[in-house]
């Protein structure tokens, strides 16, 4: 009988405890009290047996009254995310912002992914629109997709969609995929948490999207990437709800009187998209180096100069249109190629302001990449991929330089575009060019492959066959042709 007694007083207790702790969580739970429920949600009794139960979220507030004299702006996310989308969807939603008739930015989405950096920046925009937002995922909002989903007011699904797939990959120099690390993985992880939670959704299944090793009880083990159907994504309230097309979701979202205006890339947008393509910014980087390489080892400034910054600018230019270069990029590129004006013009050869002068540049260009804060970029291996295609591109330009400066020299036209108005004009010209075979001279500058020196009175642009002449030191003209003055120490005299 006291045995009874305590277990009726220990249940009644519990049921006090549990009422009092139900209180509390209706007073912290939002106004809106209408939950959503899906075909796919089971009954209290379906879910006693079943092994998985969905979630009970509340349903997203539609506050919309129609749409009657409003604009729906629609932006196609297809194919894969580069550094090309993110000013368009940042300009599309800045032009809403500003227009009292648009009730909604739609993406239509499907897409396999792209670059974190491109979906990151989006996301961002995305996260500030005071537009509201919504993705229709038609087929595929997979990785980077994933993320900009995320960030949207509202997800609708078609029938067939996935979402997920979101572990980050780098991609090798031969394009193949390769792993990062675990800070990487960490980083990202915690940027699609966020992001879900921005948007009152589950971070927690966000977060499976992107690192194997979170488990959800009931929903995927670990050890598995997380890639949620058309049912799933319902389910565990990640979507809103199901649309067959555009003109249905306008219906579910109380827009069916909207007009839907399609947006398209400017023309700025479409270069951009090209300029900043991987292969295209690393053969831009890698004739430019080369260019500006080539133009301190001949004398003077002639078209390999011209052609190495026209690269350059090129793809600062690119990286400038999608907001990743800045004034400080652009800045230290105009340092370094300052300093290798110095380099060429005032104390020719290659010395330390060469040296500082490519250094400057190369530093640039991985900042251009970049186009984030160093420590994030740093985390979460932007700055690491930057330094690598640098790299790669620097390496290339050594490679094609060492060709270059074996092999252009002898042909005709490599000598009449690099040195012919540097030694044949004005006061450089010395006449006819049988005219300096064997003539004597001394250097008027330190000559390193190229240089200047004093023949016949006159100071002329001069190279090398690979011998280091000091200022001061007697030469001789080795060969004389047209837009070329070989010349080599003089070893029967001396200065």
């Amino acid at each position: 009988m006291f045995k009874r007694s305590k277990l009726r007083l220990l249940f009644a207790s519990i049921l006090v405890l549990g009422g009092f702790a139900s209180s509390m969580a209706d007073q912290r739970r939002p106004p809106e009290s209408e939950t959503r429920t899906s075909p796919h949600t089971k009954t209290d009794s379906e879910a006693e047996k079943a092994p998985v139960t969905a979630p009970s979220c509340q349903k997203r507030a539609i506050s919309f009254d129609g749409g009657a004299g409003k604009r729906i702006i629609l932006v196609n996310v297809h194919e894969t995310i580069d550094l090309g989308l993110s000013p368009h969807i940042e300009r599309v939603l800045a032009e809403a912002a500003q227009s009292e008739d648009v009730a909604l930015v739609l993406l239509h989405m499907n897409t396999p992914g792209g670059r974190l950096d491109a979906a990151q920046n989006i996301k961002d925009a995305l996260l500030k629109s005071k537009i509201p937002t919504a993705t229709f995922i038609d087929t595929h909002a997979l990785s980077a997709g994933a993320l900009i989903a995320y960030a949207t007011d509202f997800i609708v699904v078609n029938s067939g969609a996935t979402m997920g797939a979101a572990t980050p990959i780098q991609m090798g120099q031969s394009g193949e995929a390769k792993g990062v690390g675990e800070k990487f993985v960490s980083a990202v992880r915690a940027i699609f948490e966020s992001t879900a939670q921005a948007k009152q959704r589950d971070g927690k299944i966000a977060e499976a999207m992107v690192d194997k090793d979170v488990e959800i009880p009931g929903l995927i083990k670990k050890g598995k990437l997380l890639t949620l159907s058309k049912d799933d994504v319902l389910k565990f309230c990640v979507a809103d709800f199901e649309a067959s097309d555009v003109d249905d979701l306008k219906e579910k979202l109380n827009l069916g009187q909207a007009k839907v205006v399609q947006r398209q890339l400017n023309w700025a947008e479409k270069i951009a998209r090209v300029l900043t393509d991987p292969t295209v910014s690393s053969l831009l980087m890698t004739f430019g180096f080369l260019g500006l390489m080539m133009e301190l080892y001949t004398a003077g400034f002639g078209i390999t100069g011209f052609i190495g910054i026209s690269c350059l600018l090129v793809f600062f230019t690119g990286h400038m249109i999608v907001n990743l270069a800045g004034a400080e990029e652009l800045l230290l590129f105009v340092a370094g190629c300052g300093l290798l004006a110095v380099e060429i013009f005032v104390i020719p050869g290659f010395g330390l302001a060469g040296v500082l002068g490519i250094g400057a540049l190369l530093a640039s260009v991985v900042l251009a990449m970049v186009g984030q804060d160093i420590s994030f970029s740093w985390e979460i291996g932007f700055f690491g991929d930057a330094m690598e295609r640098t790299g790669w591109a620097f390496i290339s330009t050594l490679l094609l330089f060492a060709v270059a400066a074996k092999f252009l020299p002898k042909t005709k036209l490599f000598q009449k575009l690099v040195l012919n108005a540097a030694v044949f004009g004005g006061s450089h010209d010395l006449g006819p060019s049988q005219d300096l075979q064997g003539a004597k001279g001394v250097a008027h500058t330190d000559i390193r492959g190229s240089g200047k020196a004093r023949i016949n009175g006159r100071t002329v642009d001069v190279v090398t066959q690979g011998d280091y002449i000091n200022k001061g030191d007697a030469l001789v003209v080795l060969e004389s042709r047209p837009g070329q003055i070989v010349v080599e120490p003089d070893s029967s005299e001396s200065t």
